[in-house]
């Protein structure tokens, strides 16, 4: 999800939902696929999540020509280093 948060930031707002959406799209069908093989093939979750999650996370390398990238500053700034009134966003989110 951070290679499409990183890709949309140097496009437009439909660039950004089209990210986001695809991200949320990508988590569901992973989900879907760790709930198959755990309910039927009766495999350890935790084993499961941590293989699909390399997969993931290869996937991700391969879409990135290799570069590991963080979150972008703005996002982090917006997300992480604003207040409303005087309460950190981060107590309004995690609240």
């Amino acid at each position: 999800n951070l290679v499409l948060i990183n890709i949309s930031f140097s496009f437009s707002f439909a660039a950004v939902f089209i990210a986001v959406a695809g991200g949320a799209l990508a988590g569901l069908g992973i989900g879907l696929i760790n709930g198959i093989v755990v309910s039927r093939l009766h495999v350890n979750s935790f084993i499961v999540t941590m293989g699909t999650m390399a997969i993931a996370r290869s996937i991700a390398e391969i879409m990135s020509p290799g570069i590991i990238t963080g979150v972008p500053p703005k996002f982090s700034e917006a997300i992480g280093g604003g207040y409303i009134g005087f309460i950190p966003v981060l107590a309004v989110m995690a609240g």
